[in-house]
């Protein structure tokens, strides 16, 4: 989770990615050719993860839109604790 309030657009976290999996919000692809073993978990709901670990070569749309992270980006974990 890369929380959107605090980058700065630095493209630090990008390298320091094993699966290179990190884009700028404007280059996050519609066709990503997951790695072999990369994990790719989506929550649809509370306690509703769909956990799907790849093979290598499968391509999946990073821009298909959920719902639900629209809550998850704008309160993010752990936002209730930061609040004191």
């Amino acid at each position: 989770y890369i929380d959107p309030d605090t980058c700065i657009d630095c493209g630090a976290c990008v390298p320091e990615c094993p699966y290179e999996a990190i884009f700028p919000e404007d280059e996050v692809p519609e066709a990503y050719t997951m790695k072999p073993g990369q994990v790719r978990m989506i929550m649809r709901a509370p306690g509703d993860i769909e956990r799907y670990e790849a093979q290598g070569g499968e391509v999946v749309n990073l821009r298909e839109d959920i719902p639900f992270n629209y809550k998850f980006f704008k309160e993010g974990p752990g936002y209730s604790a930061r609040q004191m």
